[in-house]
């Protein structure tokens, strides 16, 4: 990834699923650190020392799974049902406004027409979340990996190897 970036083929490069520590052993290593690095977060499961180690670092956050596969504990979520009604719009549009907020990329899907509507652009940033409603959105963090633990599926040596390879290396 380097070479291309140098190259200027690319004009940014990234990670995924990189803790701090393998963040850290990789930017003792590389020439160029990485721009981003994309990782599951939402409000459930906010990896708060990773986010502090790539804000500290100028990695930007890219968040996948935002709405944590429609878990019940935010989608049934009183407090967020509450503010989407204030602002007259989803729970899955207050959580991206959240993201947005936090200064992270969110990066939703969808396998249904009516829900990629409601995540308009447009609407997101009519949407007013003021320090308690982030509070309240903040306050729901409960370790709720939703997805894969990358550091179980696939050892730091696995993708320390992926890398290399991709470099050209090995």
């Amino acid at each position: 990834m380097e070479e291309l970036y140098l190259s200027g083929k690319v004009k940014e490069i990234g990670v995924c699923n990189f803790t701090e520590k393998q963040l850290m052993k990789l930017m003792k290593n590389c020439r160029v650190k990485p721009m981003y690095n994309e990782i599951e977060l939402h409000p459930l499961f906010q990896q708060k020392d990773t986010v502090e180690f790539c804000e500290k670092n100028d990695i930007q956050i890219i968040s996948y799974s935002p709405f944590a596969r429609i878990d019940k504990r935010l989608f049934e979520n009183t407090n967020l049902i509450n503010i989407s009604e204030r602002e007259n719009t989803s729970i899955a549009n207050i959580i991206l406004k959240w993201n947005i907020n936090k200064g992270y990329i969110p990066i939703p899907s969808t396998s249904k027409e009516h829900h990629l509507k409601e995540m308009e652009l447009d609407k997101i940033k009519l949407i007013n979340l003021d320090k308690d409603d982030m509070k309240i959105i903040d306050s729901l963090e409960c370790n709720g990996r939703i997805r894969f633990n990358p550091d179980t599926y696939f050892s730091f040596k696995t993708k320390i190897k992926f890398l290399l390879i991709s470099l050209g290396v090995l």
